[in-house]
Order: structure tokens, then sequence, then C-alpha cells
């Protein structure tokens, strides 16, 4: 499996992923985070309202959103990442981190494969829904 779902290149699509997690794809539970380097509301509220449309698009069920507004890509002591983090590994089965782009979790290359591990060592897939070219790094 890949490490990450990403719209217009679904590395396995959401019914692989569920049926290599035996489950059914209305039961997969999906994290939504959203962040935005200015302290802008209007920018989080954009970010979570694309995440909850792709989500039910695909049939995925939303179980949490975590935001951190006002803090830059660069900072790695985001705490609403930390808490999402630590909500994906007390999921009882695999999941998927649902972002807008690669660059919600990270503008540096090292630190978004720090974080992808991390989401990945707790039991979570991260879907970029943003437009690819945003993702290619």
């Amino acid at each position: 499996m890949t490490d990450t779902l990403e719209k217009g290149r679904l590395g396995p699509s959401f019914d692989d992923f569920a049926l290599e997690h035996g489950l059914e794809r209305h039961a997969i539970a999906a994290f939504i985070y959203c962040r935005s380097a200015v302290a802008d509301l209007d920018a989080i509220a954009s970010q979570e309202a694309a995440c909850r449309a792709y989500a039910d698009t695909h049939g995925l069920r939303i179980v949490g959103v975590y935001s951190d507004n006002g803090v830059s890509g660069m900072d790695a002591s985001r705490s609403e990442l930390s808490v999402l983090i630590k909500a994906v590994a007390a999921q009882e089965q695999p999941c998927v981190v649902l972002v807008d782009g690669t660059e919600r979790i990270a503008r540096d290359l090292d630190a978004l494969k720090d974080v992808k591990q991390r989401l990945q060592m707790a039991g979570a897939t991260l879907c970029s829904i943003g437009s690819p070219a945003s993702d290619e790094r």
C-alpha cells in the first residue's frame, strides 16, 4: 500500500483500502487537518469545507477535525497536529487523515516525511485532496 492517497492519483482506491483492512467503505474513519500560517478563519473554514466535501463524495466518515490557525508549516511544534496524531493512535482500526494539500502538514520535505511516518505508525494514511500540482515536491 502506498503511504499517501492523493486526488487524481489514488494509490490504492478507498475501496482497496477498505478491502485491505476488512472494512466496509462507509466505515472508513477520516480525520481532517487544516493549517494556516496567518490567523485566518476563512482559510481554515475553506480547507475544512473542501475536506468535508471530499469525504462526502468518497463515503468517508469524519470522526474529528483539527486545525492550527496562525501557525507556520515550518514550526514543528503544532499543538493540534500532536492531538490529531494521538487521536489517530486511539482508533481501533486504520483510518485516513484528509488535508487540502501536503503543505498543510509541512512546507519542508523532511518534516512532511516525518509527519507521514508518525501518522502511519499511529495507524493512518495521509490523503491530500488538493490539486496534484500543489503536492509535487
